[in-house]
């Protein structure tokens, strides 16, 4: 492909991405989600807000993160200096997220709720802790949990019948996720006050910290996909056949652990075809069809392991995406907002008696009807700005939905009294409130890293990678299940690109200043 050619794609994608996130800005400035935790459902809501405080609190963080950049700046002049102080802090924050990490999951006491318990037991029966039938009616109408459930279940046999081992291994995805964000940082910019300030700011990432209690395959899926972008980047820059074999393994582990973390592997997919030139041709394709195979080897070794352990029908009829993409553009009356779990998906796959072609056949010919009337105005467009408000203006992105008090009535242990503190103290309103703060912050130079990506496609082309990423998943949310929950991982990979916006915009105001006449690298 021609070099033209790709700067004009590259140009096109970081301009696509400018308008995501200018438009996330525009709506962050006047309102964010709250979520209702003093009730079951946890119902979800968006709050108007005081533009002035939220935008002053974003102006203020933006100028802590050019502060704490000009400090390490300061600090970082020579070289040999530079690296080894950018070393030192990536492994402090390291240990810090670890620790704090650490006394999350040894602090938190609430029992897993909903799709989390479903997999938990299967997992126990699976393990021989529970003794009774196994829920292949579950499993089989989602199958795609069903490597999740195995994984729980190994752990289970090794460890014991405890939440705290997998927890545990959650904590030390987040630990993967930090690690592939700040190296990724260093070679998408080659800057290491950059990479720096993003190991300092990832400490800012709490609600990764408290999905480590969280039983499911979110963090796993977000630390394998964030390996695979790690290893793409460090393939197309060095060429080591070890990086290659790193991706094309991450990405299909990724989908194995949560069905979402196939945008990712499309984005490196587009990332490869845009960097492919003839010497490099043969190996792109090579990762993009092998990283694909080893996806189907893993799902069929997943679901004939699992059937032939629980006896399940490994030709049984699953439930179509199609019937939740249907759901995710009509439902009105989830507790997520629209386009959120309402039941419908798997009322199409009870009308057409589980059968899974006459579903998906069922639930395509629904959504073709759906389209048309949403193209003739029959129903209003406003139904998807209300999902993205939903979607991601929760700066825990729904994390608070999933920190629960135990249901003592329906037998579930008290809470300890210092977590019911933690759970009722006005501290938990306070950070919630600078979170949305920092996530207006987020937004602004998430902006402004698209601007300038358009403008020097040509010196750093790596960013575009996470860039299209996060087009890939908004866009893919337009139209799935609405759960703040699924744009994590999208959020989290705005950090990179925000830190160098804000850092490069701010060398450029320094260099405008009278007296001044050098302009550090970007």
């Amino acid at each position: 492909m021609g070099k033209r050619k790709v700067r004009w794609l590259y140009g096109m994608a970081a301009g696509i991405f400018s308008l995501i996130a200018g438009f996330l800005m525009l709506l962050s400035v006047f309102l964010h989600c709250e979520t209702n935790i003093y009730t079951f459902e946890m119902e979800k809501t968006i709050e108007p807000h005081t533009p002035v405080l939220y935008c002053g609190l974003a102006l203020i963080g933006i100028l802590l993160v050019v502060l704490l950049c000009a400090l390490l700046q300061f600090f970082m002049k020579e070289e040999k200096q530079a690296e080894r102080m950018r070393r030192a802090i990536f492994r402090g924050c390291g240990a810090v997220l670890f620790a704090v990490g650490l006394c999350w999951i040894l602090f938190n006491d609430c029992v897993p709720t909903l799709d989390q318990m479903d997999s938990y037991k299967e997992a126990e029966r699976i393990a021989g802790f529970r003794d009774e039938p196994y829920d292949t009616d579950y499993l089989s109408s989602f199958p795609r949990n069903r490597g999740i459930v195995l994984l729980m279940a190994g752990v289970l046999r090794l460890f014991g019948d405890s939440y705290f081992p997998f927890r545990l291994i959650n904590l030390f995805a987040v630990l993967v996720i930090y690690g592939c964000v700040c190296k990724t940082t260093l070679r998408m910019y080659r800057n290491p006050v950059v990479s720096a300030a993003v190991s300092v700011l990832f400490l800012l990432c709490y609600p990764l910290l408290c999905y480590a209690s969280f039983l499911y395959g979110t963090l796993l899926a977000i630390a394998f996909e964030s390996l695979g972008f790690y290893a793409v980047l460090a393939l197309c820059q060095t060429n080591r056949k070890r990086y290659a074999i790193i991706a094309a393994c991450a990405f299909p582990l990724g989908i194995l652990m949560h069905q979402s973390a196939v945008i990712a592997w499309i984005a490196a997919v587009i990332y490869l075809l845009l960097k492919t030139e003839r010497r490099t041709i043969v190996r792109n394709l090579c990762l993009g069809v092998s990283s694909l195979v080893l996806l189907f080897a893993a799902e069929w070794a997943v679901n004939h392991v699992y059937c032939g352990i629980t006896g399940a029908d490994i030709h049984g009829s699953s439930v179509p995406a199609s019937c939740t993409v249907y759901m995710g553009l009509t439902s009105t009356q989830g507790d997520s907002g629209p386009g959120s779990q309402d039941g419908s998906y798997t009322d199409i796959f009870a009308e057409n008696q589980n059968d899974e072609e006459a579903a998906n056949r069922d639930a395509l010919h629904r959504i073709s009807v759906v389209l048309q009337e949403y193209v003739a105005g029959e129903r209003k467009l406003t139904f998807f700005l209300e999902k993205i408000e939903y979607q991601w203006l929760d700066p825990t992105f729904g994390a608070r939905k999933i920190i629960k008090m135990n249901d003592v009535d329906e037998g579930d242990p008290p809470n300890s009294g210092a977590f019911v503190a933690f759970y009722n103290s006005p501290l938990r309103s306070t950070v919630f409130k600078l979170s949305v703060g920092v996530m207006l912050a987020m937004y602004i130079g998430a902006f402004g890293s698209g601007i300038l990506t358009m403008k020097r496609a040509g010196s750093c082309p790596a960013a575009i990678l996470p860039q299209i990423y996060v087009i890939g998943g908004f866009l893919f949310q337009l139209f799935w299940e609405s759960l703040s929950r699924y744009c994590l991982g999208y959020y989290i990979w705005l950090l990179p690109g925000t830190v160098w916006a804000i850092y490069t915009i701010g060398q450029s105001v320094k260099a405008a200043l009278p007296g001044k006449t050098a302009v550090a690298k970007s």
